[in-house]
């Protein structure tokens, strides 16, 4: 019906109510998307591979995994150069995200350099939400809580970060592409991605103000 702000409002309020249903995750993380909230958009679709990690819409919410990560970066003319566009008219109603969203576009145009070319693209996956989510976190002190995906989802993935957490996410949300590598890895980190899913289980979500 083209209502985004009362669907995206109604949406939020039922992941309130259910933080582990993966739908709402998946619909508000498509409803950002379509509403230019880049960083808000990945982290919704993110928790949504979290909750459901293996069937044919996790393979579509990767690839809109990856598109985000990669948006505005693209090689320039000279092969010694890549382009990194931001975009002017993104959505500041549930926080000032430009800076995270350059950093995002950074450490993907980072991973494109020579250094990197030896890595995997699992291995440089990994490095970007290191950093990432290593900014998010330094940014929440003095983000403003009363938005949405500052008091809900970026508690959740700064905590992640800081029990170390991040590679076996990256492997664990990446189930659905069926890459050799991917499985590999998940099988022989077995304990690590236990305690990863443990945690991820335990954790203790906002509750809908009384």
């Amino acid at each position: 019906m083209g209502k985004l702000e009362d669907a995206t409002r109604t949406v939020k309020q039922s992941i309130i109510l259910d933080p582990d249903y993966p739908g709402g995750h998946a619909v508000l993380s498509g409803l950002w998307n379509q509403g230019r909230y880049k960083t808000p958009a990945l982290l919704a679709v993110c928790r949504f591979l979290v909750l459901e990690p293996k069937t044919a819409r996790a393979n579509v919410a990767l690839k809109n995994v990856q598109e985000l990560m990669g948006r505005g970066v693209t090689a320039g003319a000279d092969p010694t150069r890549i382009n990194v566009l931001m975009d002017s008219r993104s959505k500041k109603d549930e926080g000032d995200f430009d800076a995270i969203d350059l950093a995002m576009s950074l450490g993907k145009a980072a991973s494109l350099m020579e250094k990197n070319k030896e890595k995997t693209p699992m291995q440089l996956l990994v490095g970007q939400f290191e950093t990432f989510f290593a900014i998010l976190s330094e940014q929440s002190d003095k983000a403003d809580k009363t938005k949405f995906t500052w008091k809900f989802y970026v508690p959740y993935f700064a905590e992640m970060k800081q029990k170390n957490f991040v590679e076996p996410f990256v492997y664990y949300i990446s189930q659905s592409d069926g890459n050799e590598e991917t499985l590999k890895w998940l099988k022989s980190h077995e304990a690590q991605v236990g305690n990863f899913v443990a945690w991820s289980r335990l954790y203790k979500w906002p509750e809908a103000d009384k």
